[in-house]
């Protein structure tokens, strides 16, 4: 519970007219029932009056009302957290996964240095795949840097002179 929702929850209870009600599924043995009266008093700072129920429809679950604010926990609601969360693991997974298999802007690093190791073993095509891989593990790893060539320049050449023609 976050700091906000625990502070609307001890007003509740603190200016409740009557004393807050805790259902659960079974009726709750004397010792359950002090501990919780004793977490809400320490929590709140305050004597919290509470009523205590049993609710067979609360499966496995608790719940405190007072004053128009309720905080519940059950199995079912713990089994939804749960189900949402793992939801949440393998959705980002799969965008990682995804983004993985997308062309990154290292593309063009890694082909450059898997073409360097293709010329370096005598232009053997047959270790094609294996030199891209060693490409993209030293690229992705740092071990090497593969700057981009500069582009050649073509500077214009000046125009030789003309000879002069020869009288014959």
């Amino acid at each position: 519970m976050d700091g906000k929702a625990k502070e609307g929850l001890g007003a509740a209870l603190k200016t409740a007219s009557e004393p807050a009600l805790v259902r659960s599924a079974f009726d709750l043995p004397a010792e359950p029932r002090a501990a919780i009266q004793k977490a809400l008093n320490e929590t709140f700072s305050a004597d919290i009056h509470i009523n205590f129920e049993a609710a067979p429809d609360l499966v496995s679950g608790i719940e405190l009302t007072t004053n128009g604010q309720k905080i519940a926990w059950s199995i079912a609601d713990y089994l939804t957290s749960v189900e949402k969360g793992v939801g949440e693991l393998l959705k980002e997974k799969e965008k990682r996964e995804a983004k993985a298999k997308t062309p990154s802007d290292l593309t063009p690093q890694i082909a450059k240095r898997a073409y360097e190791l293709y010329e370096q073993q005598g232009r053997n095509s047959e270790s094609a795949v294996q030199n891209w891989s060693q490409a993209e593990r030293e690229i992705r790893e740092g071990q090497i840097k593969v700057e981009p060539k500069p582009e050649a320049k073509v500077e214009p050449k000046p125009a030789a002179p003309a000879e002069p023609e020869s009288k014959r």
